[in-house]
């Protein structure tokens, strides 16, 4: 299991990030970001994990400018992996 949960945050590079929902399976996890000062401040990521050196990377990621739309996606991607 991760270190990661509601409420952690972590920085890459400059940018502050906040996990507000996260999900784990022994396939992988979905995670819901929130990152400070940005146009698009919500981002859906799968496969969040800290990397040698500290630092933490994803797979791949969706950004979204509205809160909803985020939450749908992260529901939507929770299912797929739940699967």
């Amino acid at each position: 299991m991760t270190e990661l949960r509601i409420g952690y945050w972590f920085l890459l590079g400059p940018v502050h990030y906040t996990v507000v929902h996260f999900y784990e399976t022994s396939r992988g996890n979905v995670a819901l970001l929130v990152r400070m000062d940005a146009e698009c401040p919500y981002i859906t990521v799968r496969d969040l994990s800290k990397r040698t050196g500290g630092h933490y990377d994803w797979a791949w990621g969706h950004y979204f400018k509205n809160f909803e739309d985020a939450v749908r996606d992260y529901l939507a991607r929770k299912a797929d992996l739940e699967g």
